[in-house]
């Protein structure tokens, strides 16, 4: 499923991109530092589209619905992450504006939209067939 593709490959550009997430490539931004477990949670974000893409090609039935619940869960907890903005010495509302002003962030997060439609119409698709 190519939403998810794009997904994972917006991942990797908030990883490289974001001055805020702390890895070897980037530098802390200003005082602030990510504490690691978001990190690893936007790093196992990845892996796992990239493990549900290929799903969808070898079983496409099952990908699909499973694709479509990633998405759904993956659109939840990115639009819940404004909440963990005391956890990066930021307000919620600060981290919220820094989040949703990222362009990568904001597109990552419409893209879910499109693995939960194309997700479970492909589903339903499959089903009628």
């Amino acid at each position: 499923m190519i939403s998810l593709g794009v997904s994972a490959l917006l991942g990797v550009l908030i990883l490289v991109l974001d001055k805020i997430l702390p890895n070897r490539f980037l530098f802390a931004y200003g005082n602030v530092v990510a504490p690691i477990s978001h990190v690893q949670a936007l790093i196992g974000m990845i892996i796992i589209d990239v493990i549900v893409a290929i799903l969808v090609f070898v079983r496409p039935r099952t990908g699909l619905i499973i694709a479509g619940v990633w998405g759904a869960l993956q659109l939840l907890a990115m639009a819940a992450n404004p909440i963990e903005g005391p956890s990066f010495g930021m307000s919620v509302s600060a981290f919220a504006s820094y989040l949703f002003g990222l362009p990568e962030y904001d597109a990552r997060l419409i893209v879910q939209l499109f693995t939960i439609y194309f997700g479970w119409k492909g589903y339903f698709q499959f089903k009628k067939a």
